[in-house]
């Protein structure tokens, strides 16, 4: 690592130009890749690799289930009855305008099927009955809404089936019927509206966060150039991001996957992680000028020392974040190689970019006369923010002992109520409620009992060509007639055998209304009446995307305390090993350390205390807690052993180091929570709650920092020098005298 620092701080000093000229070419080429970016919004992407996930990609891959469905709700509102002579013109409109257009259809009955063509003279068929909303009233003819349902042929490709469910959405739009809502749902609409949200939202929850980010910076930096060179490192590092995941996607070396809702989080995960750098290197540059320093001498020394802080915070933030790999979950590992990704981009971009411009500006003439008035003012003490901060060592100083023991008992009674946390995913929590597809999904249960293209699958093993099993498979829609949640017509069950693929294999597909919230037990309830098929010999597999998700639920809550386990033990690890190889002290590592285990246990007690469940975001929150909050123990560890040599007493290096490293903790802090806290007003409910965690997270990450681990430090510390030890200064470092805080 010394050497990798050396070889940057040389560059920063002595070639900037070059530095700067590689940077620009990086960003372009990747920026290039970039450009090829795409978001996967399928829900299903979050399965498990387990025996019901194979079961339904068996299902889906290897029969024929059917083509693509829009169902088109033709909707008379409150008190009107789409069987009037009005609700059937909207019937036939939208039967004529698909009939039309060029949408390739399902041979026969099952391209389209309508509630208008089942209507009878004498009353409503059963069929129509299937299609029409739950308060019809076969007596009177009345019905609020009836639905149309469209079956694409089922040969067409995903892509050319959801191109055509689009632009089939798009001619539908000129049906009109007085007093007649018509609204065409299906996979496709929803993905593509979903996709459509996360590319209108993202913009504006950047273009919020950096505006917070800009304002904050002009704040402490209070200089122009410092907030222009720490907004173009954000730009620089999010492309980076992004052309380095594209490279790294499907579609290159297919190491991860596509971005998910998930992901799409990261960039302004990187606008507050990445700022990090910039404001520390900034500090530590402006520092060294104010001890008199030139602008090439001044960016060397700023890579020197807080370059290696910023590359061990590096090497825990990435293993933080890599330790969601272990989830079952794809997207969330997925996440995690992305975050990782990002953050080693913000180190290199930030270590480069910062100082050698700084360098290359402040080295002109009218710069060296403006850097001599500021040192001139700035010899007098620090500023605001950094004067602050440093009037908390006094808690460290004069009750460190007392500090620690009440951090103990918050530690142990938060982390207590935190192990009451429940677990949930939900499907539609990553659909807006106040979305036009939230409101119709909403519509749909209202009216119809859910989604009527859901389908159930039940895959059956075994001879299937032997009478007896072959009976028992043919009389299924009879076993499941009475079966709750399963759609019945005419007294049979709605149960389709789907085209046999070979002898030993058959499936069935049923229609049901179960949704996510009853899936386990309408799968037990089809399991017990599936008892024939399995007296015949066959084995059975009940399967849908609902269970799929209710197993990526049990896989998200049995992989919360060996997520947390892991991330710790491998930033704890990381830490002791390298305090014990450089500086010959492995304690530290774990005192470093100290202020996230408590952070942890802050965190959850605080999600029970906001009745925030963990869910695919608040489940990283652990491996952000450490992912954050160890670069600031990281921080302070670094700069108090420099401060220990320096100056000649142990309170002496606490006040300096909490003045120093802590105002630059605090503005820092300050970025990254108004970088994640702007995803309070994002519209997706798990987003919102993942920012409001994470900006607490942060500030308990701030106060850990400077409350607890100071005191940790200050006890190690007197012990050490109980010890007879004396600190001796290194090569590049000189004795300083002590200066006034505030």
């Amino acid at each position: 690592m010394r050497w990798w620092l050396q070889t940057m701080a040389r560059a920063v000093e002595r070639r900037p130009g070059i530095t700067l000229t590689f940077l620009a070419v990086m960003t372009v080429v990747l920026g290039g890749f970039a450009a090829g970016q795409t978001t996967d919004t399928e829900l299903t992407s979050f399965a498990p690799d387990s025996e019901l996930a194979d079961a339904f990609d068996r299902i889906q891959e290897d029969f024929a289930t059917g083509g693509a469905r829009v169902q088109v709700v033709v909707d008379a509102g409150p008190g009107g009855n789409v069987l009037d002579p009005a609700g059937i013109e909207a019937a036939e409109q939208v039967e004529a305008v698909v009939r039309a257009s060029d949408t390739p259809l399902a041979d026969g009955p099952r391209g389209v099927a309508s509630f208008a063509a089942a209507v009878q003279a004498d009353g409503v068929s059963p069929a129509a009955a299937s299609l029409l909303s739950r308060d019809l009233d076969p007596a009177t003819a009345t019905a609020r809404a009836g639905l149309v349902v469209v079956e694409l042929d089922p040969a067409l490709p995903d892509a050319d089936a959801q191109e055509a469910t689009l632009e089939l959405a798009e001619q539908l739009e000129v049906v009109d019927v007085a007093g007649i809502d018509v609204d065409p749902f299906g996979t496709a609409i929803l993905s593509d509206a979903l996709q459509a949200e996360s590319e209108d939202e993202m913009p504006r929850l950047l273009s919020l966060s950096l505006f917070l980010i800009v304002a904050i910076l002009f704040l402490q930096f209070r200089t122009v150039s410092d907030v222009v060179l720490g907004f173009v490192g954000l730009i620089v590092t999010i492309t980076w991001m992004f052309g380095f995941a594209v490279v790294l996607g499907p579609d290159n070396l297919g190491l991860v996957g596509n971005f998910t809702q998930i992901s799409t989080i990261v960039p302004v995960l990187l606008i507050g992680l990445g700022i990090d750098y910039a404001i520390h290197l900034t500090s530590r540059y402006r520092e060294e000028q104010r001890h008199g320093l030139t602008p090439p001498d001044a960016a060397a020394m700023a890579v020197r020392t807080v370059g290696g802080a910023l590359v061990l915070a590096t090497l825990t933030t990435v293993v933080g974040f890599l330790t969601n790999l272990v989830s079952p979950l794809p997207p969330i590992a997925d996440f995690g190689v992305f975050t990782a990704v990002g953050v080693t981009s913000a180190l290199v971009v930030m270590t480069l970019l910062v100082p050698s411009a700084r360098r290359l500006l402040d080295d002109r003439p009218r710069a060296l006369a403006r850097a001599t008035r500021r040192r001139r003012r700035e010899r007098s003490g620090t500023n605001g923010l950094a004067a602050f901060m440093g009037r908390t060592a006094a808690v460290a100083e004069r009750a460190p002992r007392l500090t620690l023991a009440i951090a103990l008992v918050v530690t142990v009674v938060a982390g207590g109520a935190g192990s009451q946390i429940e677990t949930s995913f939900s499907q539609d929590d990553f659909v807006p409620a106040d979305s036009e597809p939230g409101m119709l999904i909403d519509k749909l249960d209202t009216l119809f009992g859910g989604d009527l293209s859901e389908s159930t699958f039940v895959l059956i093993d075994g001879d299937v060509t032997d009478a007896e099993l072959a009976g028992a498979i043919a009389e299924a829609p009879e076993l499941l007639a009475g079966v709750e949640d399963v759609r019945a017509q005419g007294g049979a069950a709605q149960v389709s055998r789907l085209p046999d693929t070979g002898p030993d294999v058959a499936a069935l597909m049923i229609a049901t209304t179960a949704g996510q919230d009853r899936a386990e037990a309408l799968a037990g309830d089809l399991d017990a009446a599936l008892a024939p098929i399995r007296d015949a010999g066959g084995s059975t597999t009940v399967v849908s995307e609902s269970l799929v998700l209710d197993e990526t639920l049990d896989a998200l809550t049995a992989s919360q305390t060996q997520g947390i386990a892991i991330t710790l033990l491998g930033a704890l690890t990381l830490l002791i090993a390298y305090f014990g190889v450089v500086e010959r002290k492995p304690l530290l590592g774990a005192i470093t350390m100290v202020p996230s285990i408590a952070v942890v246990g802050w965190v959850l007690g605080t999600m029970v205390l906001l009745d925030i469940s963990f869910n695919v975001l608040t489940a990283m929150v652990a491996s952000l807690a450490i992912g954050i909050g160890v670069p600031f123990g990281i921080h302070v560890t670094h700069r108090f052993m420099e401060d220990r040599r320096r100056y000649d007493t142990i309170d002496e290096a606490i006040r300096q180091t909490v003045t120093h490293t802590g105002g630059a903790m605090a503005g820092s802090a300050a970025t990254t929570a108004a970088g994640f806290g702007v995803l309070a007003f994002a519209s997706l409910l798990p987003m919102q709650q993942f920012g409001i965690i994470v900006a607490v997270t942060i500030v308990y990450s701030l106060l850990a920092s400077v409350l607890i681990q100071p005191s940790c430090l200050k006890l190690w510390g007197e012990w050490r020098v109980r010890r007879g030890e004396q600190a001796e200064l290194h090569e590049h470092e000189e004795r300083r005298v002590l200066e006034p805080v505030g």
